[in-house]
């Protein structure tokens, strides 16, 4: 059994596709990875006090009174 020319050229075809949509999909895993772990290095950082609080919640109501 062999293949016609063109059944090569979309043999081939194929399986460059799946081997680009394999390469995609490992980098954009590696993508995800590098900021899911800056996203936690961010967490990390990000330290608001009670005072802090207190003043977002007073400028938040203060924005909702001025709104309505």
């Amino acid at each position: 059994m062999s293949l016609t020319p063109f059944e090569w050229t979309i043999f081939v075809s194929l399986v460059a596709l799946v081997i680009s949509i394999s390469i995609m999909a490992y980098l954009m895993l590696i993508r995800i990875r590098q900021l899911s772990n800056e996203l936690n290095h961010f967490n990390v950082k990000v330290e608001i006090t009670d005072d802090e609080l207190a003043r977002l919640c007073d400028d938040i109501k203060n924005c909702k009174k001025n709104m309505i």
